[in-house]
């Protein structure tokens, strides 16, 4: 087997680690990365998702408990808006479609779904 990799001193607080920071403050750096992050981002209502969404999103889910990717057997679990509000896309009941977590968020926000 190789050997074991050098310890090197935490970028933060000095202590020896095996990577480039410690545990704890590789944690403390990622969770502030996050929060800075969700300081930045619009509330859910701003982005787009009102009542006409939660309304539209309950009737989507109770029409079509499966996943619109073929071949998934997940339930649908969130609505996938076919255009997406962020390329001019609407809340109406033609422009979603039910979606397991899983593919909503691979998407993104393209225009059409890839494997």
């Amino acid at each position: 087997m190789g050997s074991p990799l050098p310890s090197l001193a935490c970028l933060d607080c000095g202590k020896l680690s095996q990577g480039s920071r410690c545990p704890a403050c590789a944690t403390a750096r990622r969770r502030s990365k996050e929060r800075q992050r969700a300081a930045h981002r619009p509330s859910p209502y701003q982005r787009g998702y009102n009542a006409e969404y939660r309304r539209n999103r309950a009737i989507v889910l109770a029409d079509g408990p499966c996943c619109f990717v073929e071949g998934c057997t997940a339930a649908a679990t969130t609505v996938d808006h076919i255009l997406p509000l962020s390329l001019g896309g609407t809340n109406e009941l033609d422009n979603l479609r039910p979606a397991c977590r899983r593919h909503n968020a691979s998407r993104a926000n393209r225009l059409d779904w890839e494997a």
